[in-house]
């Protein structure tokens, strides 16, 4: 019972929100879900109000009215959206689709990419990082502004992160397909159709890009053809991480998976108490993976032997990331938890004050969350302390 008490309320408030957006009426409290994408000192989100933010750490640290310097706000992604018709028992009016940012930017040193979920329709954005252009949704081409497929045109709403290799941006798509396009110009080099909803994030090694859907399946691709692809008992439920000749991630049978990246045979699997949700991380030969069931587990790569555990204060809905000699990860209640990566022991914890389900980002001895109260929170790890906090108020 403890197993499914755990994992069903996250599904139902993934689904939840999804379907309130899709309906165009999720006008309830927003909640940040979109990490932090950082270049030279200045950090990049989205928001579950359709807007993006470039933010000064140094400004914000020092309480700076906003914008400061280098920081921006932009409003711009929510023009041009379709519109449709919300029917009740009372007949029907017509309805935008409500425009959200689940995945975290992308960023460049001209632009920053952003990808919608509203509905069915999505769009890719590339927003001039310096100055953001746009009017009414078009973008600035003396600026090198570009929207993805057209202004009048959609690809299927984006979950996941965007992921930029090279002159490349890769945009994985609920409608299942995996589009390839030119960062620059914003044209399409190829697409590739799983044949399943991709809510997770692709990951790119050496030309090829792996990715995975709920109907089972991950697939190796290159230059938009098949290399391979190979059905598993469940859906994936994490973002892959490559490592050597390995990729993990997580399924709903309960189980972490190392796959071959040559033809994605099984290595080995660890079975959790409850679902692998977050993408894992893995360093020096150690997988750390957190799981729905409060837990971060230490496993070898090579075998998926244990090393330890850690048991927190709540779900682990987000990747840990290495800090030197440690592992640093959040629960979805907030708590921080700073943990010797040979031992799991824990060193200190830092509770923000509030729930979030976003990635955390690590510059330095600095940990930022994106809280779900609509707050950016600078921690200060070595100190185990909040050092400032940025409220974003949206129009």
């Amino acid at each position: 019972m403890k197993v499914k008490s755990l994992r069903i309320p996250l599904l139902i408030l993934l689904v939840s929100v999804l379907c309130l957006v899709s309906f165009g009426c999720a006008q309830t409290e927003r909640q940040g879900w979109s990490g932090f994408a950082g270049y030279d000192g200045i950090l990049y989100f989205g928001s579950m109000n359709g807007e993006v933010f470039a933010i000064n750490p140094a400004a914000r640290s020092q309480e700076q009215p906003f914008p400061g310097e280098g920081e921006w706000r932009f409003d711009k992604v929510k023009s041009g959206m379709p519109t449709g018709s919300l029917c009740g028992p009372v007949g029907c009016m017509p309805s935008a689709a409500a425009v959200v940012l689940y995945s975290t930017p992308a960023v460049s040193e001209a632009l920053v990419y952003v990808a919608t979920y509203a509905g069915e329709s999505g769009k890719v954005m590339a927003i001039s990082r310096l100055e953001p252009g746009y009017a009414e949704g078009v973008p600035m081409r003396s600026k090198g502004e570009w929207i993805y497929p057209g202004e009048t045109k959609y690809i299927g709403s984006v979950v996941g992160d965007l992921v930029l290799d090279g002159d490349t941006l890769f945009v994985a798509s609920s409608n299942g397909r995996l589009y390839a396009i030119d960062a620059a110009y914003g044209e399409k080099r190829w697409e590739f159709d799983t044949g399943g909803k991709i809510w997770t994030t692709p990951a790119v090694e050496n030309g090829v890009v792996y990715v995975s859907n709920y109907a089972k399946q991950l697939y190796a691709i290159k230059d938009g053809k098949e290399l391979w692809h190979k059905d598993y008992p469940a859906a994936i439920a994490s973002s892959l991480a490559i490592s050597e000749n390995s990729i993990f991630f997580g399924t709903f049978d309960q189980n972490l998976y190392a796959v071959s990246k040559i033809d994605g045979s099984e290595t080995w699997k660890f079975r959790g108490e409850d679902w692998f949700w977050a993408k894992p991380t893995v360093k020096d030969g150690i997988v750390y993976a957190g799981c729905l069931d409060q837990k971060i587990y230490a496993l070898d790569a090579s075998s998926g032997k244990e090393i330890w555990q850690f048991a927190g204060d709540g779900r682990i809905v987000t990747s840990p990331i290495s800090w030197g000699d440690f592992v640093v990860a959040i629960s979805e209640a907030g708590e921080i938890y700073v943990l010797e990566s040979q031992t799991g022991a824990l060193q200190r914890k830092t509770n923000i004050g509030y729930t979030t389900m976003a990635p955390l980002y690590l510059a330095d001895d600095l940990v930022f969350v994106h809280g779900r109260d609509r707050t950016v929170y600078c921690v200060d790890v070595q100190k185990g302390e909040i050092a400032w906090k940025f409220p974003y108020v949206a129009k």
